[in-house]
């Protein structure tokens, strides 16, 4: 839990380090009580306040981002669920839809958003669960059948094609966690993803089920 925590919040230390040390050197090179004027204390107050917002800003971006320990399968599937439940159309960009294999109630919810025309899956090869999720109308497109290529990334577009709601959820190994970080429509992160949608997309054949 520790370690988790401080895999979210480690960015958080070189910014205290470096206001801590700007506000004390304003402390210790303070002026002379009889000397001390509107300036200094002007630029000790603006310090304080521009420490107070960033910190602010960098908790609130740490905020978007899931430190979850690989082993702890469920965490993981319940977040993706809650991530994909919400959204109205949604890209998935995968590398085996392992997260959706034996989760019952995410591959429900899957074969549910096939059926209403709202799920796009990019994999590199046909497998078991795609196979079913075409059958029930999904839109699955295949981006490595001939050549073996294998990403480090995963991402799921949530609301895709529905402009300012599109929000992204990138997923990446870190050492022994399981690293997701949320980008919304004002990031390029977003914009990216929905690139390498596209190129799957136009460089496979769809295998979709009318």
């Amino acid at each position: 839990m520790v370690r988790t925590f401080y895999e979210q919040y480690k960015k958080l230390i070189p910014l205290v380090g470096s206001w801590a040390s700007i506000i004390a050197l304003l402390l210790i090179f303070r002026p002379q009580k009889e000397h001390v004027n509107i300036f200094y204390w002007g630029l000790l107050v603006i310090s304080i306040i521009l420490v107070i917002f960033s910190f602010y800003f960098e908790v609130k971006k740490c905020g978007r981002i899931h430190a979850i320990h690989e082993k702890d399968k469920k965490k993981i599937n319940d977040y993706m669920y809650n991530w994909i439940v919400n959204s109205g159309r949604t890209a998935i960009f995968s590398r085996d839809m392992s997260f959706a294999c034996t989760n019952k109630k995410i591959k429900k919810l899957l074969i549910k958003k096939a059926n209403s025309c709202e799920l796009i899956v990019c994999v590199p090869k046909e497998t078991d669960l795609t196979k079913e999720l075409k059958e029930n109308h999904a839109e699955i497109y295949y981006y490595s059948e001939k050549e073996n290529i294998n990403p480090h990334t995963r991402f799921t577009i949530a609301n895709y094609g529905q402009g300012a709601k599109e929000r992204v959820a990138v997923a990446h190994g870190l050492n022994e966690f399981h690293m997701i970080h949320e980008y919304d429509k004002n990031d390029p992160v977003i914009y990216l993803t929905k690139d390498l949608i596209n190129i799957a997309m136009h460089s496979s054949n769809p295998k979709k089920t009318e």
